[in-house]
């Protein structure tokens, strides 16, 4: 986790200037900062590090080799193999740090460096003896990149707050953002962000960018439609699963600070928890875990933590969230979010990354991506399951499927309706949910639609498939990968995903449909997978909990005012239909469960005070 900063401006670049919105994001690399310009002033680079492998000066950024000149934020889990293929080229290497092996690549192989890296990454290069910046992302956008290009002058930045304080940059609204934020539609899997003149990078890209002005994009990476793999049993398909999790874990405990994990008691972040009990590499050392515990709502989840916390012997360091916390931290949490936040759940992701700070553990595991990849949520799950069936002409196998659905989960008609929800176009999807939860048309004026459809989705046979597609790539993971980096960010800690390592996912895509849901229950591969590895209590899960929290209890108690206050002054700011706020109201308080909504109404007025 570092944070990133570079100025390309023909007219010469201002050392304040660079160094102000370098020390912007101090939260995120608290560790060392750094700043280099180029011998005729016109591009520098700053970075902001948090330490992570080599904590000695030599992994010092920007950092410089021959005529290129790199800053960097993320990590290279594979840099030791990449490392020795490189010194058998004959490369030679001043530090232990995955930044060098990064920019040795680069020197090597040039952009096909991208596609022979294993880990999270946003980095920029700039080439001297070119006059070209070279920018990358990795192929899920764990760490993020945002830009500026106007004429002479391009900048780019870890986060918004940074390009903010930039002088030729505005902090007016991009109404498309916002009209997709109040409907619940997509924003973060797209090239826009919630400002007008801001863009992003997207994932599995990388861009270049030449001294004359002209920008250049790329995708290096995305998952092959067609590839599907044959093996003898379901038992072939589970251990095969299990030896590229477990490669993935293990190579993401590679750190010269303490490692810990992310631990909500759910079956994702418990097989990451026992998975590293496995390769544990300090036995005189306990392995930490750090939950978010809730003594209201129903949403707790401590006997499941607790049945992992006995398996793995691990010490748990859990923190109990009430309304009254968000309440008192919710300037901070939007401050260091920049962007508007979709659920009160990050909150709760927010609190865990706090905990570990408390107790100096620097890199969390954490599971997200088990969900998208291996079918967790019931109505995308189910419904690209049974409509891939329907698709096929299975007809006596999708009566089987939407019988053991009804077995577990005791409703035919749901089955029926998440089937249905796939198999409609996903326009007329999206607009009878934003009917349902009363908010068609919310944005007053002018009612914009900025839903965005990527250039090319790949043409996936399974509907399940492709389901999981736009889950990772444009609604589910995006989101959520930028709400986990910033509530981490804040509190200077380093979140690792094992789920979204490419090899992972790409066996994933390659199984059958049959192999991911099967009797009727999610994540059916990695249940068996996992089998004998973690508690079977957690195993055998059928219901889906997460970091939810008790948002509506909130909003009637600690966060009421706050919410009443964000709405009466949202209705006076005029870009909300105020009928249709005030019907959400009266919704909530009549019981509906809308608060959702509400969070989003609430957060948007939040957010706009911010940036006026």
């Amino acid at each position: 986790m570092c944070g990133i900063v570079g100025i390309i401006d023909g007219n010469g670049v201002d050392e304040s200037l660079l160094t102000t919105m370098r020390d912007v994001l101090t939260h995120r690399g608290p560790d060392d900062y750094g700043s280099w310009f180029s011998s005729d002033r016109q591009v520098g680079i700053g970075n902001r590090r948090l330490a992570i492998l080599d904590l000695s000066p030599a992994g010092h950024m920007p950092m410089t080799c021959g005529d290129l000149t790199i800053t960097f934020n993320g990590e290279i889990y594979n840099f030791l193999e990449l490392r020795r293929e490189l010194e058998s080229l004959g490369h030679q290497f001043q530090s232990n740090s995955d930044t060098e092996v990064l920019l040795k690549c680069y020197s090597q192989w040039g952009q096909d460096a991208c596609q022979r890296l294993n880990g999270m990454f946003a980095f920029a290069i700039w080439d001297s003896a070119n006059q070209r910046l070279f920018a990358a992302r990795d192929r899920f956008g764990e760490k993020p990149f945002y830009y500026f290009a106007k004429g002479t002058t391009f900048v780019f930045a870890s986060e918004t707050k940074a390009l903010l304080r930039h002088p030729a940059v505005s902090s007016r609204p991009n109404w498309h953002a916002v009209s997709d934020y109040i409907c619940a539609r997509p924003v973060d899997g797209s090239t826009y962000s919630f400002f007008e003149e801001l863009q992003q990078l997207p994932a599995a890209h990388f861009m270049t960018r030449e001294r004359s002005g002209r920008v250049q994009m790329q995708r290096y990476w995305d998952i092959e439609p067609e590839r599907e793999l044959h093996m003898k049993d379901s038992r072939e398909y589970s251990e095969r699963l299990r030896e590229l999790f477990f490669d993935a874990v293990k190579i993401r405990m590679r750190s010269d600070v303490p490692v810990g994990t992310s631990l909500s008691g759910g079956l994702d972040s418990s097989a990451i928890a026992c998975t590293m009990r496995r390769f544990w590499p300090a036995p005189n050392m306990q392995q930490c875990t750090f939950s978010a515990r809730y003594d209201e709502g129903g949403t707790d989840e401590g006997k499941f933590i607790e049945a992992v916390v006995k398996t793995t012997d691990a010490l748990n360091f859990h923190v109990w969230i009430r309304g009254d916390d968000l309440r008192d931290d919710l300037d901070r949490f939007l401050y260091y979010h920049d962007e508007p936040v979709a659920h009160t759940s990050q909150f709760a992701q927010w609190k865990v990354y706090e905990l570990a700070k408390k107790h100096n553990v620097t890199v969390l595991l954490d599971g997200q991506g088990a969900d998208e990849a291996l079918g967790g949520y019931h109505p995308p799950t189910f419904g690209g399951y049974f409509a891939s069936m329907l698709r096929r002409g299975e007809l006596i196998q999708f009566s089987h499927a939407l019988s053991a659905y009804h077995r577990n989960y005791g409703s035919y008609i749901r089955g029926l309706i998440y089937c249905g929800g796939v198999l409609l176009p996903e326009r007329i999807g999206a607009m009878l949910r934003e009917r349902k939860h009363g908010v068609t048309n919310l944005l007053r004026e002018p009612a914009i639609n900025g839903y965005h459809t990527p250039e090319s989705i790949p043409a996936f046979r399974s509907p399940l498939k492709s389901v999981f597609h736009k889950m990772l790539t444009r609604t589910s993971i995006p989101a959520l990968l930028r709400y986990g980096d910033r509530s981490s960010a804040a509190h200077s800690r380093e979140p690792r995903l094992p789920f979204l390592d490419h090899h992972v996912v790409e066996f994933l895509f390659s199984v059958p449909d049959s192999e991911l849901v099967g009797n009727g229950l999610t994540k059916a591969l990695l249940r068996q997978a996992m089998d004998g590895i973690i508690p079977d209590v957690v195993r055998d899960r059928k219901d889906k909990i997460g970091f939810s929290t008790p948002e509506a209890l909130w909003f009637q108690s600690a966060l009421r005012s706050w919410i009443e206050d964000m709405i009466v002054r949202s209705k006076q700011r005029g870009i909300l239909d105020v009928g249709k706020v005030d019907r959400l109201w009266s919704d909530f308080v009549g019981g509906k469960p809308v608060s959702g909504n509400l969070w989003r109404v609430a957060n948007l007025e939040a957010w706009l005070q911010r940036v006026s």
